[in-house]
């Protein structure tokens, strides 16, 4: 299982190549636009996975550790939003459960958390976007404050970020 994966790995890394198999050693051919076989190179799997486990688990010598930050609900956030027509720029304050309009926008928070250790470092928060006359919401989930485009709004005329969460 993990040859397969390696060398598609590998393929992707050289997208004109192919490849064949014999007897437990891989060789990856580079192939030219027409086709044909150019400087074969081999390459050995020296510890090759015995079951779907291991190779689900991998080595723990790979496993990068991370730690989750404990965060705290806040009260209210504030947010900003764009009007890209017409330029205009709104920072708005937010409650849990309240809706707040932007033009054609409604938009609702329902949640907002932040970092315990640094509150000033980080906001996440749970909103809902609705544009008046449309039944679907043009967003709703979570939005990052340090990274925008990590979870962003798709809409052409507006723009909704996530900057801070406040208690009181």
């Amino acid at each position: 299982m993990k040859k397969a994966i390696t060398v598609l790995a590998f393929i992707f890394a050289m997208p004109n190549a192919g490849f064949a198999q014999s007897s437990g050693e891989i060789t990856v051919q580079p192939l030219d636009d027409l086709g044909a076989v150019d400087n074969a190179a081999e390459f050995v799997i020296d510890e090759p996975f015995n079951d779907e486990e291991s190779f689900l688990l991998g080595s723990s010598k790979n496993v990068i550790n991370e730690t989750q930050d404990k965060v705290k609900s806040a009260s209210s956030a504030n947010i900003r939003v764009l009007d890209r027509l017409t330029g205009q720029v709104e920072d708005i304050e937010l409650a849990i459960g309240q809706v707040e309009n932007f033009g054609k926008l409604s938009i609702f928070l329902s949640e907002c958390r932040y970092p315990i250790a640094n509150p000033a470092s980080d906001a996440y928060i749970n909103i809902v976007v609705r544009v008046t006359d449309a039944q679907d919401p043009v967003f709703a989930g979570w939005m990052v404050a340090s990274s925008p485009a990590l979870n962003a709004m798709d809409h052409e005329r507006y723009d909704v970020w996530a900057l801070s969460c406040k208690s009181s």
